[in-house]
């Protein structure tokens, strides 16, 4: 009866001293690989040497979309709320008092598409391209209409002309000193004669005029023409000249088919083409071609012969 009784301590103490033994192993930190190269941490970029702020905007709801389209005189965004609205803003750039009296285009383009990806000012014309519902993409060219001209701040500041003449004392002419009278008479009390030299009235600042509206026409947002659905709606440059690339993807039986539609973008009419392409996975037998990328809206393919 002891010897079992001690042998069945001594098992449990043995077991314990095991489940410590354990666990002060597991605690211990585990050995770092030999020859591991760490990664550096990223570097502090230096701040940005002979770069100054334009303009800074807000957008009046939502968020700032995707797509941004300058050219000499104009900047264009989009501002989304990617539910309900989507608009066009053009702006004068530099402009900050445009921005403040809102003297910019306003182009609602919610009926056309919710989620723009592509822009491209067009002369008084805006193309968007958007992306549907299916990933598919679809474009149209809208009305813009003419800019309105830019607007001068509210209270300018004032100029370093206008700052010296303001301090400045008004000028005054002393009369010349009375001669001196003959013996035997009174002399007059002297008197002394001062002129102020005329100044101009101070101009009563104007008051703020709104800024002008554009000429009646078509509605900012018009659609003109529009193109897709398609797999891929690109502007490019062909011959020197702005051209839209339709492309279009089909599957068939064994891989897909392309074709590719140029467009003239001021017109939406198309002007070239050329025949389907097709492949069975990434080759083409006839030509014994495999598809390595495609270039210029899909216009181009580069690969393997």
């Amino acid at each position: 009866m002891v010897a079992r009784g001690w042998i069945s301590s001594s098992v449990t103490m043995l077991t314990f001293g095991c489940s410590a033994f354990c666990a002060v192993a597991l605690a211990q930190p585990r050995p770092q690989p030999k020859n591991v190269t760490r990664v550096p941490p990223p570097p502090v970029l230096p701040a940005v040497v002979g770069a100054n702020e334009t303009m800074k905007i807000v957008p009046p709801f939502g968020y700032f979309d995707e797509p941004v389209a300058v050219d000499s005189g104009r900047i264009a965004y989009v501002v989304s709320d990617s539910s309900t609205k989507s608009e066009i803003h053009v702006v004068h750039v530099g402009c900050v008092a445009c921005v403040e009296q809102h003297a910019e285009i306003v182009a609602d383009i919610s009926a056309f598409t919710l989620h723009p990806i592509g822009l491209r000012l067009v002369g008084n014309r805006a193309f968007v391209i958007g992306e549907a519902d299916d990933g598919n993409q679809i474009a149209a060219l809208v009305e813009l209409g003419p800019m309105p001209p830019a607007v001068a701040p509210v209270n300018p500041p004032a100029t370093a002309a206008a700052a010296s003449a303001t301090a400045a004392a008004p000028a005054t002419a002393a009369a010349p000193a009375t001669a001196p009278a003959p013996a035997g008479t009174t002399a007059a009390p002297a008197t002394t004669t001062t002129a102020t030299a005329p100044t101009k009235p101070t101009p009563t600042p104007a008051a703020t005029k709104p800024a002008p509206k554009a000429p009646k026409g078509k509605a900012p947002g018009t659609v003109v023409y529009k193109l897709g659905p398609a797999t891929h709606i690109t502007v490019i440059m062909r011959d020197k000249q702005t051209r839209v690339a339709v492309h279009k993807a089909t599957p068939t039986e064994t891989g897909s088919k392309h074709t590719v539609d140029l467009v003239a973008i001021e017109t939406g009419r198309k002007v070239g083409g050329g025949k389907a392409f097709e492949l069975e996975g990434a080759q083409n037998k006839k030509l014994e071609f495999k598809v390595n990328h495609w270039m210029e809206g899909f216009t181009k393919v580069g690969g393997i012969k």
